[in-house]
């Protein structure tokens, strides 16, 4: 898993933004371990509105 998370943080500049819910689907974790990352800042972000983009 620390790969796929290498590898969507290192590309974040090519993709549009995605919401938390396909980062879960894409990973296989929970929306809970998702929304823990981006608080720590272990993975990269945009907050669009109201709502944090993954």
């Amino acid at each position: 898993m620390a790969n796929t998370m290498a590898h969507l943080t290192r590309h974040v500049e090519h993709q549009q933004a995605r919401p938390v819910e396909w980062t879960v689907e894409r990973l296989g974790t929970g929306v809970r371990f998702i929304r823990r990352l981006i608080s720590e800042r272990r993975i990269r972000y945009a907050k669009l509105g109201k709502r944090a983009c993954g």
